[in-house]
């Protein structure tokens, strides 16, 4: 029996189709070899916003015009070190929640100098983010191997 694909109502052209059933049985594969492959469609970089800005909550509301100038810098560096984390399969080991407290502690100790929005982390901050200790190394590890 043939399958016809049709995105509401409009034909997809072969290619399409072909990458479509190639990313299904890749991700099958995956799954079988036991691979999370849910976590790897979720991107780290969706966690780093929110939780830098849970970080630096408790700021006086004062500082409010100057807090993104101060996190700007931390922003750009956890950024950077998200991107070239794809450069691996870290993606595939650990949730992406977990990747990005890695990438947001490694900004945070290279620009020790200027802080965290002005104030130190707390310790084992990353635990409210239902991130170990264990994983905050290993994976802060593999993305400065790149380096």
């Amino acid at each position: 029996m043939q399958q016809n694909f049709y995105n509401e109502g409009a034909k997809l052209s072969t290619t399409s189709v072909m990458q479509e059933l190639l990313f299904t049985y890749e991700t099958k594969i995956l799954t079988r070899l036991g691979f999370q492959c849910a976590e790897i469609l979720v991107p780290a970089h969706r966690y780093l916003l929110p939780y830098l800005h849970s970080l630096l909550e408790e700021e006086d509301e004062e500082d409010e015009d100057s807090s993104s100038s101060k996190e700007k810098p931390i922003v750009e560096l956890a950024w950077g070190y998200l991107n070239d984390c794809y450069r691996t399969d870290l993606c595939c080991h650990y949730a992406a929640h977990e990747i990005a407290v890695a990438a947001l502690w490694l900004a945070a100790r290279k620009r020790k100098s200027q802080g965290l929005g002005g104030k130190k982390l707390p310790k084992d901050w990353f635990l409210v983010f239902d991130c170990s200790k264990e994983a905050l190394e290993n994976i802060s590890r593999r993305i400065l191997a790149l380096y």
